[in-house]
Protein backbone atom coordinates (compact mmCIF):
# COMPACT_ATOMS: atom_id res chain seq x y z
CA UNK A 1 0.00 0.00 0.00
CA UNK A 2 3.18 2.24 0.91
CA UNK A 3 4.54 1.61 -2.74
CA UNK A 4 1.13 3.00 -4.03
CA UNK A 5 0.95 5.83 -2.71
CA UNK A 6 4.57 6.51 -3.42
CA UNK A 7 3.91 5.61 -6.89
CA UNK A 8 0.75 7.92 -7.30
CA UNK A 9 2.43 10.86 -6.01
CA UNK A 10 5.44 10.38 -8.12
CA UNK A 11 3.22 10.59 -11.41
CA UNK A 12 1.06 13.66 -9.92
CA UNK A 13 4.95 15.32 -9.49
CA UNK A 14 6.03 14.04 -13.30
CA UNK A 15 2.34 14.25 -14.82
CA UNK A 16 1.40 17.86 -13.80
CA UNK A 17 4.46 20.09 -15.94
CA UNK A 18 2.92 18.30 -18.63
CA UNK A 19 -0.58 19.64 -18.28
CA UNK A 20 0.49 22.94 -16.99
CA UNK A 21 0.64 26.26 -18.57
CA UNK A 22 2.50 29.32 -17.05
CA UNK A 23 1.01 32.79 -17.74
CA UNK A 24 2.51 36.11 -17.13
CA UNK A 25 0.59 39.12 -17.64
CA UNK A 26 0.90 43.44 -17.62
CA UNK A 27 -1.71 45.04 -17.18
CA UNK A 28 -3.60 48.86 -17.07
CA UNK A 29 -7.20 49.65 -15.75
CA UNK A 30 -9.28 51.69 -13.49
CA UNK A 31 -10.53 51.33 -9.88
CA UNK A 32 -13.13 52.81 -7.87
CA UNK A 33 -12.92 53.10 -4.56
CA UNK A 34 -15.63 53.30 -1.77
CA UNK A 35 -16.29 52.58 1.67
CA UNK A 36 -18.38 52.42 4.74
CA UNK A 37 -18.32 56.38 4.80
CA UNK A 38 -20.73 59.08 3.47
CA UNK A 39 -17.69 61.27 3.45
CA UNK A 40 -15.19 61.06 1.72
CA UNK A 41 -16.87 60.55 -1.44
CA UNK A 42 -13.51 58.82 -3.39
CA UNK A 43 -12.60 59.75 -7.08
CA UNK A 44 -11.58 57.15 -9.93
CA UNK A 45 -8.02 56.58 -10.87
CA UNK A 46 -5.33 54.35 -13.14
CA UNK A 47 -4.29 51.07 -11.70
CA UNK A 48 -1.16 49.13 -13.25
CA UNK A 49 0.00 45.99 -12.31
CA UNK A 50 1.15 42.33 -13.52
CA UNK A 51 0.25 39.07 -12.40
CA UNK A 52 1.84 35.37 -13.06
CA UNK A 53 0.02 32.23 -12.84
CA UNK A 54 -0.03 28.70 -13.02
CA UNK A 55 -2.67 26.36 -14.66
CA UNK A 56 -3.28 22.61 -14.21
CA UNK A 57 -5.28 19.74 -14.69
CA UNK A 58 -7.01 22.31 -17.64
CA UNK A 59 -9.67 24.20 -15.13
CA UNK A 60 -7.81 25.14 -12.52
CA UNK A 61 -4.90 28.10 -11.34
CA UNK A 62 -3.04 29.87 -9.07
CA UNK A 63 -1.95 33.12 -9.79
CA UNK A 64 0.25 35.97 -7.80
CA UNK A 65 -0.14 39.32 -8.50
CA UNK A 66 0.82 43.16 -7.25
CA UNK A 67 -1.13 46.50 -8.43
CA UNK A 68 0.00 49.78 -8.03
CA UNK A 69 -3.08 52.30 -7.87
CA UNK A 70 -1.92 55.83 -7.80
CA UNK A 71 -2.78 58.89 -6.66
CA UNK A 72 -6.28 58.10 -4.79
CA UNK A 73 -8.11 61.01 -3.62
CA UNK A 74 -11.48 62.62 -2.42
CA UNK A 75 -13.03 66.04 -2.65
CA UNK A 76 -10.62 66.40 0.53
CA UNK A 77 -7.93 66.08 -1.70
CA UNK A 78 -4.82 63.74 -2.39
CA UNK A 79 -4.02 61.61 1.02
CA UNK A 80 -2.13 58.81 -0.37
CA UNK A 81 -0.06 58.73 -3.09
CA UNK A 82 -0.18 55.16 -4.16
CA UNK A 83 -1.83 51.97 -2.65
CA UNK A 84 0.39 48.37 -3.46
CA UNK A 85 -1.60 45.72 -3.48
CA UNK A 86 -0.18 42.00 -3.29
CA UNK A 87 -2.35 38.78 -3.78
CA UNK A 88 -2.76 35.23 -4.35
CA UNK A 89 -5.40 33.88 -5.94
CA UNK A 90 -7.35 30.64 -6.57
CA UNK A 91 -9.00 30.44 -10.51
CA UNK A 92 -11.13 28.07 -11.59
CA UNK A 93 -11.33 28.39 -15.73
CA UNK A 94 -13.35 26.83 -18.45
CA UNK A 95 -11.49 26.66 -21.34
CA UNK A 96 -13.36 26.57 -25.11
CA UNK A 97 -10.93 27.31 -28.29
CA UNK A 98 -8.66 29.85 -27.32
CA UNK A 99 -11.31 31.67 -24.70
CA UNK A 100 -10.87 30.84 -20.57
CA UNK A 101 -13.60 32.57 -18.99
CA UNK A 102 -12.69 32.30 -15.02
CA UNK A 103 -13.72 32.95 -11.61
CA UNK A 104 -10.81 33.92 -9.04
CA UNK A 105 -10.98 34.38 -4.78
CA UNK A 106 -8.22 35.15 -2.99
CA UNK A 107 -6.54 36.77 -0.31
CA UNK A 108 -3.46 39.74 -0.13
CA UNK A 109 -2.08 42.58 1.53
CA UNK A 110 -2.02 46.02 0.81
CA UNK A 111 -0.05 49.16 1.83
CA UNK A 112 -0.13 52.90 1.82
CA UNK A 113 2.43 55.41 1.53
CA UNK A 114 1.41 58.75 2.45
CA UNK A 115 -0.33 59.84 5.89
CA UNK A 116 -2.54 63.18 5.92
CA UNK A 117 -5.89 63.33 7.04
CA UNK A 118 -7.01 60.03 6.10
CA UNK A 119 -4.90 56.83 5.04
CA UNK A 120 -4.94 53.23 3.45
CA UNK A 121 -4.17 51.01 6.58
CA UNK A 122 -1.58 48.40 6.05
CA UNK A 123 -3.86 45.13 6.11
CA UNK A 124 -5.09 42.07 4.66
CA UNK A 125 -7.53 41.75 1.87
CA UNK A 126 -9.93 39.77 0.28
CA UNK A 127 -10.87 39.91 -3.34
CA UNK A 128 -13.22 37.85 -5.81
CA UNK A 129 -13.61 38.23 -9.42
CA UNK A 130 -13.58 36.93 -12.82
CA UNK A 131 -12.66 37.84 -16.25
CA UNK A 132 -11.45 35.94 -20.04
CA UNK A 133 -8.36 35.03 -21.00
CA UNK A 134 -7.57 35.01 -24.67
CA UNK A 135 -4.61 33.14 -25.27
CA UNK A 136 -2.34 32.28 -28.20
CA UNK A 137 -3.26 35.10 -30.77
CA UNK A 138 -0.11 35.56 -32.31
CA UNK A 139 2.16 32.57 -30.54
CA UNK A 140 2.18 32.53 -27.04
CA UNK A 141 0.92 35.99 -27.07
CA UNK A 142 -2.75 36.68 -26.09
CA UNK A 143 -5.39 39.09 -24.24
CA UNK A 144 -6.69 39.24 -20.54
CA UNK A 145 -9.77 41.20 -19.14
CA UNK A 146 -10.15 40.79 -15.74
CA UNK A 147 -12.97 42.40 -13.05
CA UNK A 148 -12.04 42.21 -9.31
CA UNK A 149 -13.38 43.74 -6.15
CA UNK A 150 -11.24 44.52 -3.34
CA UNK A 151 -12.25 44.22 0.25
CA UNK A 152 -10.13 45.62 2.66
CA UNK A 153 -11.94 45.38 6.32
CA UNK A 154 -11.36 48.36 8.38
CA UNK A 155 -8.83 49.29 5.53
CA UNK A 156 -9.65 53.40 5.61
CA UNK A 157 -8.20 55.42 9.21
CA UNK A 158 -8.76 58.82 10.13
CA UNK A 159 -5.58 60.28 11.44
CA UNK A 160 -7.46 62.76 13.51
CA UNK A 161 -10.71 60.54 14.19
CA UNK A 162 -14.01 61.86 16.01
CA UNK A 163 -13.96 59.78 19.12
CA UNK A 164 -16.54 57.35 17.70
CA UNK A 165 -14.65 56.62 14.57
CA UNK A 166 -11.07 55.81 13.32
CA UNK A 167 -11.48 53.02 11.10
CA UNK A 168 -14.17 51.92 8.07
CA UNK A 169 -14.16 49.22 5.68
CA UNK A 170 -12.24 50.40 2.20
CA UNK A 171 -12.78 48.53 -1.02
CA UNK A 172 -11.54 48.95 -4.67
CA UNK A 173 -13.29 47.35 -7.81
CA UNK A 174 -10.57 47.28 -10.84
CA UNK A 175 -11.20 46.47 -14.23
CA UNK A 176 -8.47 46.12 -16.21
CA UNK A 177 -6.71 44.35 -19.25
CA UNK A 178 -3.69 43.27 -20.73
CA UNK A 179 -1.45 41.22 -22.78
CA UNK A 180 -0.94 37.93 -21.58
CA UNK A 181 2.46 35.66 -22.50
CA UNK A 182 0.94 31.68 -22.27
CA UNK A 183 4.31 29.21 -22.36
Amino acid sequence: MKNLIISFALLAVLVSPALAQTEVEGFVGFYNPGGQLTLPDFDNGMAVGFRVGQSFLTVLGTEFGYTAAAGLSSQFGDFDENIHLLNANFLVQLPAAGFVPFATFGFGGVVGQRDTSFRIRSAWTWNAGGGLKIRNIAGPVGLRFDARYYAIPDGLELISPPPSLNRANFNLLEVSAGVLLTF
